[in-house]
């Protein structure tokens, strides 16, 4: 015992001694194993820790997926009659309630007001542990003929539209056309599942197709029931329902898995390249460490010289050398921890205010364990080898070396190596690390193949009771574009059609998933021209012929050595089963092909059969005009349409939250 504190008194005196070197080992260990740690902090806060719940490891996912489809083994939403059904078989559990994510249209002043909500079923905000502000929730009896339903808000909406949280209680808010009542505000900063900041009940809202797929449903498992034992019945359950049901399940089955993935999902990707860059970072500080240990070996080569020749043996010259080290790893993981978590707290300020509530970002005794953990991890595994060379020393070589000084040091051919091996594997890795970076921020960057200096966009919502036929959409749609053109804003509309998974020909790579239909006048606002054929006239969108314009290496891929133009191609819309489209005209790409991806396959359709999303760009006018030009348009057409504020395409849409975008606002936020 008295020969370890003597080693750490010697030790302490060493690191003094040289403030200049060891402070330089321990600012760049700091740094490396911050940065890693930092990285790691979010795996932890999205994976390992808790959620914002009420004992979230008794939540489960149930789900339904289909091997035969395009994605197999994908995790998929699950319809509203079986939901039903696995309400109906609740065993195990104390309760089964679902949401789903999606716009609302508010009644507001002019036009109405497009708001992120969910539909949920009534129970939910008790089943997974969530208190609200004020009121009382849904009542189940609503909206099933007893009696108006009710509407959850958000605080920041309830402020912004009542004056308080108190106010808005009991107060009336028409909701896609269907009145309602507030019966509670949640707390502030409580936007489940996402980005939602009103809630509205499912009985009232739900899809009159009850077998379409468009649910999230997650259970609460009863005290002693296991989840795999709650698995093994749901997928009894789906059997069951397949006899009962072919029609239904003839390739579905349902599956449960930890409510946590349900929020996981889609950051794999983004931790992976995260990961990486830390990695590389971690070991361009190994490298360095190392130089810097086998540094403080060099000047003190005498001084070990001279104590081997006094007796010390060279276990007893290692075993000091490491405890050196390991005084270095507790003052670097020191500084590694405060380095976490201010880079923590650059990222949280980085983030958008919408960040779902349930994620904890802030360092826990698992990121403080980790940094400590990973200093002294790289401290012995890159200080072991110098400190084995060290403590090899001889008194004469050692002290000759010291006449010779520094240049000594570099004549030697190992340390010459070493030397250059960390100038070329640091610019290595600094190189690599630059472009996984690069790969990561052009993810989110702007790929489009036409001007958008002054291209500006929003959604068009037809949400609600007068827009529920085809008709109605189809209307609406003639009257927005009449409105929009006596205004003098000719604008690019478009819709999303889904694909089957088969189109019945082949391409190199998957096919694609979906078409996109569009207005007449979409190239030209664009500024996409025509390589072949025509654009859609306005008699395409009367006209049932089926007919389709196709993107420049979309019809390359189809008919390499042809013109695409008088083509057929057989495309299967929906339930009208494989229709053969004749090929009108060919297109410039919208996006631009870029090395290394699958080339642009886009296929356009007219704008028929409108959904209830449509989506609208336009050239903005000088100064402020286009925002309230464009709401008067749309009020003339109908009041009840609901539309989002305008915002320049290189921003980009809210859209849905992912951690992959965390990147692109940290570097925002510095460069500010």
């Amino acid at each position: 015992m008295g020969t370890f504190s003597s080693d750490l008194r010697n030790a302490w005196r060493q690191l003094l001694r040289r403030p200049l070197l060891s402070g330089s080992a321990i600012l760049v260990l700091g740094l490396g194993v911050g940065a890693c740690a930092t990285a790691f902090s979010l795996v932890n806060a999205v994976y390992f820790k808790a959620l914002g719940f009420s004992d979230p490891d008794q939540l489960v996912q149930v789900y339904e997926e289909s091997p035969s489809q395009l994605c197999p083994g994908c995790v998929g939403q699950v319809s509203f009659a079986t939901f039903e059904d696995v309400m109906r078989n609740a065993a195990g559990v104390t309760g089964v309630a679902a949401f789903q994510q999606t716009d609302l249209a508010v009644e507001a002043g002019t036009n109405a007001e497009v708001r992120r909500g969910a539909v949920v079923s009534a129970n939910l905000f008790e089943l997974i542990g969530i208190r609200m502000l004020r009121g009382t929730g849904f009542d189940p009896k609503a909206g099933n003929g007893q009696g108006t339903p009710g509407v959850v808000l958000g605080e920041g909406l309830a402020q912004s539209r009542f004056g308080s949280a108190d106010a808005a209680l009991g107060e009336p808010l028409r909701v896609n056309g269907i009145e309602h009542r507030v019966v509670g505000v949640m707390p502030a900063g409580m936007r489940f599942p996402e980005l939602a900041d009103l809630w509205v009940p499912l009985a009232v809202h739900r899809n009159a197709d009850a077998d379409a797929r468009e649910l999230q449903v997650v259970a609460r498992l009863a005290p002693g029931t296991m989840p795999d034992g709650y698995s093994a019945q749901m997928i009894s359950l789906g059997e069951s329902l397949a006899v009962e049901h072919p029609e239904r399940f003839a390739e579905w089955r349902i599956g449960t898995r930890p409510f946590r993935s349900h929020f996981s999902d889609g950051a794999g990707e983004f931790f992976k390249v995260l990961l990486a860059a830390a990695a590389i970072v971690l070991i361009v500080t190994c490298v360095n460490l190392a130089g810097l240990v086998l540094a403080r070996g060099a000047e003190r080569e005498a001084e070990l010289g001279m104590r081997s020749a006094l007796g010390a043996s060279r276990s007893r010259l290692l075993r000091q050398l490491m405890i050196e080290n390991l005084m270095l790893a507790l003052f670097g993981g020191i500084v590694a921890s405060l380095v976490t978590v201010l880079g923590v707290r650059l990222v949280r300020m980085a983030m958008p205010a919408e960040i779902p509530f349930y994620f904890d970002f802030s360092p826990d005794l698992r990121v403080v364990g980790f940094s400590l953990a990973l200093a002294l991890l790289t401290t012995f595994a890159f200080g072991l080898l110098p400190a084995l060379r060290a403590s090899r020393v001889q008194l004469r070589g050692s002290l000759v070396d010291a006449g010779r000084g520094m240049a000594a040091v570099t004549r030697a051919p190992a340390r010459r190596a070493l030397i250059g091996m960390e100038i070329g594997l640091t610019v290595l890795l600094l190189g690599v690390a630059t472009v996984l970076m690069t790969s990561l921020l052009g993810k989110t960057s702007s790929r489009l193949n036409y001007p958008i200096a002054d291209l500006q966009e929003t959604s068009l919502q037809l949400l609600g009771v007068s827009f529920a036929t085809p008709e109605a959409r189809d209307q609406a749609l003639t009257r927005v574009r009449e409105s929009l053109a006596r205004s003098g804003l000719p604008a690019a509309i478009s819709g999303w059609q889904r694909l089957a998974p088969d189109p019945g020909w082949s391409l190199p790579g998957a096919p694609p998933r979906a078409a996109v239909p569009v207005s007449p006048e979409y190239f030209e606002v664009l500024g996409l021209p025509m390589r072949g054929g025509r654009s859609f006239a306005e008699t395409d969108l009367q006209d049932g012929e089926p007919i389709v314009v196709l993107g420049e290496s979309m019809a390359s891929a189809l008919w390499p050595q042809q013109s695409a133009v008088g083509q057929t191609l057989p495309l299967a819309l929906g339930s009208e089963g494989v229709v053969m489209h004749q090929v009108v005209g060919v297109v410039a790409d919208g996006r631009r092909e870029l090395v290394g991806e699958a080339r642009p396959r886009e296929i356009y359709l007219p704008l028929r059969n409108v959904g209830q999303e449509l989506s609208l760009k336009l050239r903005a006018r000088s100064g402020s005009e286009t925002e309230p030009l464009l709401r008067e348009a749309i009020r003339r057409a109908s009041p009840e349409l609901a539309v989002e504020s305008l915002r320049a395409l290189s921003e980009g849409g809210s859209g849905r939250w992912q951690l992959r975008s965390f990147f692109r606002w940290c570097w925002a936020a510095l460069r500010q």
